[in-house]
């Protein structure tokens, strides 16, 4: 079931946070409930604001948390973002999610995040290229990007390894329209549900990969475990 949860925070963006526990439906604040887990991956969903307040929508974002729950064995924080939160106060938020655990509890840490609709992602800067890139979000050690205040984007430091500590999933409608956006995407959180309950199979299945080319750009550790996909048997021309 799922507890609505109202925190206190310097980052707007977790000015509201819901908590997904095997527990009853209930409202409190946050020194109310504590949380008996330790030592607990969590998974942060980080939802457009505009689509939590979609009733039908939320129930299946919350329905999908549950499965990610039970098919990781982490804990999901579903967290709204409004469209004009900075990409800092995000990466500042996964940071503290990283570094000091749910509540700054100490006792868990986030392990992937996924980004459900139109939520801000960062530009970085790379001597004197620009793109849209989510690896900020993900490399939270000796992060390679840090923020410039003048610029307004992340900008190159080149300090780590390149390689992120935490996973990560994008679920993005590519419609124009607002309703036709919420369609695609409840379309595709049932047929997500589905494949999780076990009502949808398949049979078949296939994994593409240009390992040649990715493996000249992918860092070993990534590609070790991209290869780890496949089994003993697949054969890889």
């Amino acid at each position: 079931k799922v507890i609505f949860q109202k925190t206190i925070s310097t980052l707007l963006i977790f000015a509201l946070l819901f908590h997904l526990l095997p527990a009853s439906v209930a409202f409190a604040q946050e020194t109310e409930i504590k949380s008996d887990i330790t030592t607990t991956p969590l998974v942060a969903l980080l939802v457009e604001k505009d689509l939590i307040a979609e009733d039908a929508l939320r129930q299946k974002i919350y329905r999908y948390a549950e499965d990610i729950q039970k098919k990781l064995d982490v804990q999901a924080l579903i967290v709204p973002v409004a469209k004009e939160i900075s990409p800092l106060e995000i990466y500042e938020g996964l940071m503290q999610f990283y570094f000091s655990g749910e509540n700054n509890d100490g006792q868990s840490q986030l392990v992937g995040t996924v980004l459900v609709g139109e939520v801000p992602l960062p530009v970085v800067e790379k001597g004197k290229n620009f793109w849209t890139s989510i690896y900020p979000y993900t490399d939270l050690e000796n992060s390679n990007y840090l923020w410039n205040h003048e610029k307004n984007r992340f900008v190159f430091q080149g300090r780590g390894d390149h390689e992120p500590e935490i996973w990560h999933g994008v679920i993005r409608s590519g419609k124009a329209k607002f309703s036709q956006r919420v369609y695609e995407l409840e379309q595709f959180f049932d047929k997500n549900h589905q494949v999780h309950s076990g009502a949808e199979t398949f049979s078949k299945k296939i994994f593409y990969a240009d390992f040649l080319r990715q493996k000249k750009v992918l860092p070993k550790l990534l590609y070790f475990k991209y290869s780890q996909w496949f089994c003993k048997n697949c054969l890889i021309k």
